[in-house]
């Protein structure tokens, strides 16, 4: 039970660390598009803004900082799913101990 109880902390651990990490994310995405809003605004014809929006240095750290989050994110959502697994492991594994432990009592009395 102890240890059902440390892989429930872990899971609530988790996942409050895939929410910290989603709000993360979020705010690397707006600053992205952002950077790509005001490299566009120059005035100049779509192809070649584009261009230069894929190539402008606030851009490139802007997607690169969104693409870090993005696979931290990713980690941390796989670690807590890994725990749930783990959680609902224990957990049935402790069901079918304390549902068989009745019967094996009464096996006990009448093979003793």
């Amino acid at each position: 039970m102890e240890h059902f109880s440390k892989q429930l902390s872990w899971q609530n651990f988790f996942a409050t660390q895939v929410a910290e990490a989603e709000v993360i994310e979020a705010e690397a995405e707006a600053h992205l598009k952002t950077q790509e809003a005001i490299v566009m605004l120059t005035g100049k014809k779509v192809t070649e803004a584009r261009a230069e929006r894929d190539i402008d240095e606030n851009v490139v750290a802007a997607r690169n900082d969104y693409l870090v989050s993005k696979a931290r994110r990713k980690m941390l959502q796989v670690t807590m799913e890994n725990r749930e697994r783990c959680a609902n492991l224990i957990s049935r594994e402790l069901t079918r101990r304390v549902g068989r432990e009745g019967n094996q009592r009464r096996n006990d009395r009448w093979n003793a």
